[in-house]
């Protein structure tokens, strides 16, 4: 948490008595051991039934929401802008987190802003982890076998190369939603409709992922911000934070700012500057 020491705040632990402390560890290890164990019963001699399971959810709910498609070219086209629009997705979970963090600047609330915003990063790194270290796993719109119907608006082509598991747009969104929802509930329970109706299901109306994508890049934001909501933040670097807002406010409010227009964009400048940079590196070895 944040507390006052030497005339400035920084982040800490949670004060509370060591018995509490030991104690809720312990249910929280319980806990998670027990998730485990079930897990892993669950999937023994199972994971083929639970493969098939999932596989019939995503084909099922794909061709059902599939039947909409072609009905209009004005709905079409707008669930296509929409889901490209960064301005309608993204920026107002994030807007909401800015918000949070001016209209109660309590010390909880500030920590839980930056782990929110932490967790997001944290989320999209391991989701495109695994995009790439996953076997691929093509999109709706591009396997033949789906009979995908396009609706009007994205090109064919669009997202050709890339795997659909999971949805770093999912992880993203949820991440924040769930840390709006630790700040308030009912903005929270607000984010994660818009997580759903607003950043995924037209995703999924444009076959760009399965209904399972959404799910497990959900789950990872959502676990990814209470993992770090539970995890106490460190004394130094809590002290740091502290220190840098208070004595170079400018220099913390503006990086705060570029690291959440970032986030909001998806990483899409720093993305493509990045692509671009290896292609020319690669040109100049190939010229050498």
């Amino acid at each position: 948490m944040i507390s006052k020491k030497n005339g400035h705040l920084f982040w800490g632990i949670l004060p509370t008595s060591p018995l509490k402390a030991s104690m809720r560890s312990a249910l929280y290890w319980a806990a998670g051991l027990l998730l485990l164990i079930n897990v892993f019963g669950l999937l023994n001699g199972n994971f083929h039934m639970i493969v098939d399971g999932v596989q019939w959810l995503d084909i099922s709910f794909t061709h059902a929401i599939n039947k909409l498609a072609r009905r209009s070219e004005i709905f079409d086209q707008l669930v296509f802008e929409v889901s490209g629009k960064n301005l309608i997705k993204m920026v107002p979970l994030v807007t909401v987190l800015w918000w949070a963090w001016f209209h109660k600047p309590i010390p909880a609330r500030h920590e839980l802003v930056i782990k929110g915003f932490l967790a997001a990063l944290f989320a999209v790194a391991v989701s495109r982890t695994l995009i790439f270290q996953m076997p691929m796993r093509l999109r709706p719109l591009h396997d033949p076998a789906m009979g995908f119907v396009m609706p009007y608006g994205p090109p064919e082509s669009i997202l050709e190369h890339w795997s659909s598991f999971p949805s770093d747009h999912a992880a993203v969104a949820c991440a924040l939603a769930t840390a709006i929802f630790l700040c308030s509930r009912r903005l929270g329970v607000a984010a994660f409709v818009w997580a759903a109706l607003v950043v995924s299901l037209p995703r999924l109306y444009l076959g760009f992922h399965y209904l399972s994508d959404v799910l497990a890049g959900g789950a990872i934001g959502v676990a990814a911000m209470l993992t770090l909501a539970w995890l106490p933040t460190p004394k130094r670097l809590g002290d740091a934070l502290g220190n840098l807002e208070t004595r170079h406010a400018g220099v913390f409010y503006v990086g705060f700012f570029l690291m959440t227009y970032q986030l909001s964009t998806m990483f899409e400048d720093v993305r493509s500057i990045g692509h671009q940079g290896v292609n020319i590196i690669f040109s100049l070895l190939g010229r050498s």
